[in-house]
């Protein structure tokens, strides 16, 4: 055993060149999340006025092809419940098992994209609702300040006329 060991050791101290060498990972593309993909790169590209037009009364599709578009329309919309509307699609997509885990992963992302979509415009509101509420409250306050400033200005003629009135 010992002879086998020291014949498999090498007597070079440096690693061979070839084994540090960067390796290029290998890279296999499902063609149909290329399809995919060059489908959301064509809605990305589309005017919202047709995006809008192709929703409009547009069914909820059955297929999963049909799905993913109908998710991706809804997800360029620039609409609140279009928002929805893909996240629900794409998370119809995550969970069918029929589908590549490949493209169960992607509808996964999108419909975790929308999700925090969704989460960034109802803090939005959130905080439209609550600036309206401090702009409400500081225009009260500056009114209350205006009223104040009568009753101080009010106070302070009043103190002129009584000591006025003294020194006659």
């Amino acid at each position: 055993c010992l002879g086998l060991l020291a014949a498999c050791a090498t007597t070079d101290t440096e690693a061979p060149s070839d084994l540090l060498a960067p390796v290029e990972p290998l890279v296999v593309m499902d063609p149909s999340i290329q399809r995919w993909l060059d489908l959301q790169q064509q809605v990305a590209s589309m005017p919202i006025e047709d995006i809008k037009t192709q929703l409009a009364g547009a069914p909820y599709p059955d297929d999963t092809s049909e799905m993913f578009y109908f998710g991706l329309l809804n997800q360029h919309s620039q609409d609140y419940e279009g928002w929805i509307r893909a996240r629900d699609a794409f998370r119809v997509l995550h969970n069918d098992e029929r589908l590549s885990p490949e493209r169960r992963q992607m509808a996964a992302l999108l419909e975790m994209v929308n999700q925090k979509r969704i989460n960034w415009y109802q803090r939005y509101m959130d905080l439209l609702a609550v600036n309206d509420e401090l702009k409400r409250q500081l225009d009260k306050s500056e009114e209350e300040k205006d009223l104040l400033q009568q009753k101080i200005n009010a106070l302070t003629e009043l103190e002129a006329q009584i000591s006025t009135r003294k020194d006659q």
